[in-house]
C-alpha cells in the first residue's frame, strides 16, 4: 500500500507497493528545496520500504530506498536525480505533516488455558496494559478476534473462539473501555498462529488478538 500525504503543500510518500504514479500539477518555480516540490520515500506503518515513481509530463523518477528524494521544480521539468535526505532535514521540512499522521495500530495477544476461556497468568497481567493503551488513544477502534487450536470439532472450536473473544471484551469493558468501540469476531481453528495436525493442542493457537487503532 502506498500512502501520499499532502499537508499545506507538504508531500510525503510512504509504503510498500512496487510502483505508483504521482503527477506534479502545480508549477513551482523556486529551485530551492522546499516542502512544495520535494517527494521523499518513507517507511510505512509496519516499517516496510517499497518503491514509488514520481512523474509529470516531462519525465519520471523512481524512489526505492528510505529517505531517497526527488525534486520537481515545475510542471515542465522532469524530476531530479534521486538524492538522500537525512532525518534532521526530513523533520525540518515535513515535521508538521509527520506529526499529523495517525499512530500505527497497537496489537496485543492473549493466551488461554486449554479447553476453556481462562487466560494464562501472564495474559491476565497484560489486560491492564491494553486498557491503558486504549484509553490513551481514545477515541479508539478496538478489534477483538478469538482463535482456537486444532483439538476438538470445528463446531466446538468456533464456539470456543467466540467465547474467548467475548471474555476478553468483557474484561476491557469492566476496565472502563467503551463497549461501542469494540468489534468482536472469531475464526475458530481456521487461522492458526502455528499450523499443526488435527488433534494437537498448541498453546500459541489458543489466543485472542486485540488491535487498537
Amino acid at each position: 500500500m502506498v500512502t501520499i500525504i499532502a499537508f499545506f503543500g507538504v508531500t510525503l510518500i510512504s509504503g510498500c507497493a512496487k510502483k505508483a504514479p504521482v503527477e506534479q500539477t502545480s508549477p513551482v518555480v523556486s529551485p530551492i528545496i522546499t516542502p512544495n516540490n520535494v517527494f521523499v520515500l518513507l517507511a510505512d506503518a509496519e516499517n516496510q520500504i517499497g518503491r514509488i515513481t514520481v512523474s509529470n509530463s516531462a519525465g519520471s523518477m523512481e524512489l526505492t530506498e528510505e529517505g531517497m528524494a526527488t525534486r520537481v521544480t515545475d510542471a515542465s521539468s522532469s524530476p531530479t536525480a534521486p538524492f538522500q535526505m537525512d532525518t534532521e532535514e526530513i523533520n525540518t521540512l515535513f515535521g508538521e505533516a509527520l506529526s499529523a499522521q495517525p499512530q500505527p495500530p497497537f496489537i496485543s495477544i492473549f493466551y488461554f488455558e486449554t479447553g476453556g476461556t481462562s487466560l494464562t497468568e501472564e495474559s491476565q497481567r497484560e489486560i491492564a496494559n491494553i486498557i491503558r493503551v486504549i484509553k490513551e488513544r481514545s477515541p479508539a477502534d478496538v478489534s477483538v478476534i478469538g482463535h482456537a487450536d486444532a483439538t476438538g470439532s470445528q463446531e466446538l472450536n468456533d464456539q470456543l473462539s467466540r467465547e474467548r473473544a467475548q471474555a476478553v471484551a468483557s474484561l476491557l469493558i469492566t476496565g472502563g473501555v467503551d463497549a461501542s468501540s469494540i468489534q468482536i469476531t472469531s475464526h475458530g481453528r481456521n487461522n492458526p498462529a502455528v499450523r499443526t495436525p488435527d488433534g494437537v493442542a498448541e498453546p500459541r493457537n489458543r489466543r485472542v488478538e486485540v488491535s487498537v487503532r
